[in-house]
């Protein structure tokens, strides 16, 4: 077993379609600012849940519609959904496949930012553009957090 890598922050979206953008904008946002591995996909495949493998915690980062408020932390919680018959998964679904088929178990969370327009072409509408700042405040604290609580375990 090879040794696993602390953090990978993962952002999910299309950066032409309006608020589906939130995803690759926080990784551009994060990648001169962090220690941590930062990436972004157009949308997550079964092959993600082998790239996670490497890591010993995970934060996928998307865009979603059905939410109330701006931001949402939540735990990826391995989840067999309608996902695994379409050519995109969700983070729960790519959690699910990661748990049956491999051997490094990330911790797997979810930074959901409200959107509302997802149509091609279309701008970051006001409240994506209330949430990416909301989220880029959030993260610059949970990141923090995250360092130093892999400092303290290291010791």
């Amino acid at each position: 077993m090879s040794e696993t890598k602390s953090l990978l922050i993962l952002g999910i979206g299309n950066p032409s379609r309006g608020d589906d953008a939130v995803g690759p904008l926080i990784i551009e946002w994060l990648e001169d600012r962090v220690g941590f591995e930062c990436r972004w996909n157009y949308q997550l495949q079964i092959e993600d849940a082998e790239a996670i493998d490497a890591y010993d915690a995970v934060l996928f980062i998307d865009a979603h519609v059905n939410q109330e408020s701006l931001i949402d932390l939540s735990e990826a919680c391995p989840l067999e959904d309608s996902s695994f018959t379409t050519h995109s998964l969700s983070p729960e679904a790519v959690t699910s496949l990661n748990r049956k088929y491999f051997s490094q178990h990330p911790k797997v969370q979810l930074l959901s930012l409200k959107g509302e327009s997802f149509e091609l072409g279309a701008e970051l509408s006001n409240t994506a553009e209330l949430a990416l700042s909301e989220a880029k405040v959030f993260l610059t604290q949970f990141l923090c957090e995250f360092e130093t609580t892999a400092l303290l375990s290291e010791n």
